[in-house]
């Protein structure tokens, strides 16, 4: 079932079709998919040192073509704005939620980009990697 506008909509074939070819291309036969979150998603440019988050700068991500019938079923960014707002225990938290998620991983002493969704009062991670983010919002955006 896919939710669009809210809406819940029936389309089991294109689902039942987007998983056949996304496990082909795979080569493992393995699928993983992740539900849409409903939350206001953020852009993340994290620096780590000695296992602790000492800087992120964040961009709050635009969808305003989510419901758009010419783009739909695709997902696409159209921009994004500086900065967060929120209040300071947002950022306190965003900030241990990647502190905390690259730990594992030995992430100690690089940069993280993020992606995350703020659901609820909690952080949602739809992506971190050991990098630095691409569309200009590491060299332009967040000078």
């Amino acid at each position: 079932m896919l939710i669009l506008d809210g809406t819940p909509v029936e389309d089991s074939q294109r689902i039942r079709r987007s998983s056949e070819q996304a496990r082909a291309a795979g080569g493992s036969g393995e699928l993983i998919m992740q539900p849409w979150i409903e939350g206001s998603q953020y852009s993340t440019e994290s620096i780590v040192m000695a296992g602790h988050v000492i800087f992120t700068a964040v961009a709050l991500r635009n969808y305003e073509r989510l419901g758009d019938p010419i783009v739909y079923p695709y997902v696409i960014e159209d921009g994004s704005d500086s900065g967060i707002q929120g209040h300071s225990s947002q950022i306190s938290s965003l900030t241990e939620t990647i502190e905390r998620r690259a730990r594992p991983l030995g992430w100690d002493n690089l940069t993280v980009k993020g992606d995350l969704v703020l659901h609820d009062g909690e952080w949602w991670i739809i992506e971190l990697a050991a990098r630095l983010s691409g569309g200009f919002f590491a060299s332009s955006i967040i000078r």
